[in-house]
């Protein structure tokens, strides 16, 4: 490390400093490898049971195109789970449909007037009721407005 013709004492001095410094990032990885630990461990306790008691049934359809998921229904006649939701980029929310048995998302419908035009509310929570018909895009979902 020490150039030719430095100083001894310099040299020592620069060799200090580098252990000090290597110490001092060897410190601070292991405080930040802690702090990791414990915010891990403060968030998932509180919430193991839950996660022991889930089941992972399905990937949530939308998220790859801009969907913030916001209602989930199930309709157990049909076997099928519907996900509401608004885009983040605003376009018209959609309700995906997903097949339970496979998990295979099998179509959306994006929320619309009564013309037909969509429509980007931040659409909320969604629940069924009757049958949806399982033909594209022939479901039809009221927009309720309170």
């Amino acid at each position: 490390m020490a150039k030719k013709g430095m100083d001894p004492k310099t040299e020592k001095t620069l060799t200090k400093i580098v252990k000090a410094l290597i110490v001092v990032l060897g410190v601070f990885i292991i405080l930040l490898a802690v702090v990791f630990l414990f915010a891990q461990l403060y968030f998932k306790v509180p919430v193991i049971d839950y996660y022991k008691a889930s089941d992972k049934e399905m990937k949530i359809p939308g998220l790859a195109d801009n969907l913030i998921p916001q209602g989930f229904d199930y309709i157990e006649s049909e076997g099928i789970y519907l996900v509401g939701g608004y885009q983040k980029d605003g376009l018209p929310s959609r309700v995906y449909r997903v097949d339970r048995q496979s998990g295979d998302t099998t179509g959306y419908v994006v929320l619309g007037d009564s013309e037909g035009n969509g429509v980007s509310p931040h659409a909320g929570g969604l629940a069924a009721h009757g049958d949806i018909q399982k033909k594209q895009h022939q479901c039809r979902f009221p927009v309720l407005y309170g």
